[in-house]
């Protein structure tokens, strides 16, 4: 009978791994918007990649298991109430199946405009952009503004699109769709859209997913 403590232990090990090199990234602005020159990837979504396969595979192993020892109520107790879980599944099947996901950089400034004219008053804020191979050595987020990473969704083209676009009088987006552009929106999490706090979120449901299978007999 199938067993998978062992092998989902070894799984967690690879998204731990994989979620510490997505968190290097966190607050970071990148030059050539994080794309190695060499190969024309982007790391930070080749890893964000490997975290949606590692992570499905540590619940798949588990439900395996549940199936055969006849746990798997207790399994889909967990599994279906889980909204991380099915925001995770939907990325990672549309990433395997249908397209890359991908994510943007957005970095937000804060300035103080005043009718005052001395220097203190008109100092510009700093931003440090980091290169890859800087990435490791970079202790700490230096600049002030603060610098958000995102999940992006492509969204599905079609005649209803089409007619709220129009209804909306979306011009733009509008000539976009219908000369063919794909369109994409950000994700969100329980109105959070930073990709590391999404991350976060999910490693420790997973965490706390493998700890109920123990209890509850499916992950031995």
């Amino acid at each position: 009978m199938y067993k998978s403590k062992r092998q989902i232990e070894k799984r967690l090990e690879q998204v731990r791994y994989t979620h510490g090199l997505i968190r290097q990234f966190k607050g970071v602005l990148l030059s050539n918007n994080g794309i190695d020159p060499i190969t024309g990837a982007r790391p930070l979504v080749v890893n964000l990649s490997a975290l949606l396969a590692e992570g499905r595979s540590v619940i798949q192993y588990a439900r395996k298991e549940a199936k055969e020892t006849g746990h798997l109520a207790a399994y889909d107790e967990f599994v279906k109430k889980s909204e991380i879980f099915k925001l995770f599944r939907r990325l990672r099947n549309r990433d395997i199946h249908e397209y890359t996901v991908s994510m943007q950089t957005t970095a937000y400034a804060i300035l103080q405009v005043t009718p005052d004219s001395s220097p203190q008053a008109n100092e510009p804020s700093s931003l440090d952009v980091e290169t890859l191979p800087e990435l490791a050595m970079c202790k700490k987020t230096r600049t002030e503004a603060k610098v958000v990473h995102t999940i992006l969704e492509r969204v599905e083209t079609s005649e209803a699109l089409v007619e709220e676009l129009e209804r909306n009088g979306q011009v733009e987006l509008l000539q976009a769709v219908k000369s063919g552009e794909e369109l994409y929106v950000k994700i969100a999490f329980e109105g959070n859209e930073d990709l590391h706090d999404i991350c976060d979120l999910y490693v420790t449901e997973l965490e706390t997913f493998v700890a109920y299978g123990q209890a509850n007999g499916f992950i031995s």
